[in-house]
């Protein structure tokens, strides 16, 4: 009998090893969250500076329009139509990842950052969240003094490392990651990412913006 027990045990032990469960993707299938897309009206306007972003909202993009001045409203009432379908989904990460993507582009990131926090205290590998700590990690860094401003930037690098190659926000995670580790004078490593990316995407715009950056940065550039 104790045999029998100390078998199960190992057995259910060895599952809940073996055991990973997908992460969570896309947008919730609720009408509440429907109604905020809709009152988004395209993908989120996010000041990231040279970095990339993108949500299951769509990737955010420079249009080179002026900013639309009700974007701001937009934005808080579409946080308020989530926070209302959030209470009846308690347990599903992408409810506090889309309020995070909210936060952050409404420039407030200690909120975002919690955001992001609670959603990946649920769901460890959830790389929507992990891209948009990063890149809120990336933003504060950007404010800081110099000391404060690298440990912020290799916080962030960990958040992106930690994009699985499989997920969809890979390769925007992969591409904001090059960028950072050159802010923090990693260039040997930044360069043999770059080339994975560009594996991945030979000849892309993005591709090329990588390698310009980093050949910038080359003693022998000038």
């Amino acid at each position: 009998m104790f045999g029998l027990v100390l078998a199960t045990l190992t057995a259910i032990g060895v599952a809940s090893w073996l055991y990973r469960p997908r992460p969570p993707r896309g947008l919730p299938n609720d009408p509440e969250v429907a109604e905020a897309v809709a009152r988004l009206g395209g993908a989120l306007d996010v000041e990231v500076g040279d970095l990339r972003f993108a949500t299951s909202f769509g990737e955010s993009e420079d249009s080179g329009r002026p900013p639309d001045s009700t974007r701001v409203a937009r934005w808080m009432a579409a946080a308020r139509t989530l926070d209302v379908a959030r209470a009846r989904h308690r347990f599903d990460p992408r409810f506090d990842c889309l309020l995070g993507h909210l936060e952050l582009a409404a420039a407030r990131l200690r909120r975002a950052e919690r955001r992001y926090h609670a959603a990946l205290s649920l769901a460890p590998r959830y790389g929507e969240a992990r891209l948009g700590l990063g890149v809120t990690l990336a933003r504060r860094a950007a404010a800081e003094g110099r000391t404060a401003q690298r440990a912020l930037r290799l916080q962030a690098i960990a958040q992106l490392a930690a994009v699985e190659a499989e997920d969809p926000f890979y390769r925007v995670a992969l591409f904001d990651r090059v960028l950072l580790l050159a802010d923090v004078g990693r260039t040997d490593e930044a360069r043999q990412l770059a080339d994975r990316y560009a594996a991945l995407e030979p000849g892309s715009v993005w591709t090329g913006v990588l390698r310009r950056r980093l050949d910038a940065g080359r003693p022998d550039s000038g």
